[in-house]
């Protein structure tokens, strides 16, 4: 797909500002699919939602690059990997000591049956 050549104006938080080239918008840090774009030489009341122009919708769309969190990982454990099993860990020790809590109560505080 060919990329636009044209200069764009943008309105944030309903103020103007441009004109950007695709390259600037595309590192714009607060431009999103909902974001109002005009090109520049279009009328003033030519405003649209980035997301429905077809020139600009390159910038929104997810690319194929393999995401790091699902490669799989080799040698050393992540401090993120030690925490989740570590905190798995905390639950079934917690759950393990509210049963034991539990049974010891029963024991102790309610009276036998046929006693």
């Amino acid at each position: 797909m060919r990329i636009s050549r044209s200069k764009w104006y943008i309105k944030i938080e309903g103020k103007k500002q441009g004109p950007y080239t695709f390259a600037a918008l595309k590192e714009h840090p607060r431009i999103s699919p909902f974001t109002l774009a005009k090109k520049k030489s279009t009328y003033r009341r030519d405003w649209k939602m980035m997301g429905q122009i077809p020139e600009l919708s390159p910038l929104f769309q997810k690319t194929s690059r393999p995401d790091d969190r699902t490669k799989k990982k080799k040698g050393r454990p992540s401090y993120t990997d030690v925490l989740i099993q570590s905190s798995h860990l905390n639950i079934f020790i917690i759950g393990a000591i509210l049963i034991l809590v539990a049974i010891l109560y029963i024991i102790l505080f309610f009276p036998r049956v046929g006693r």
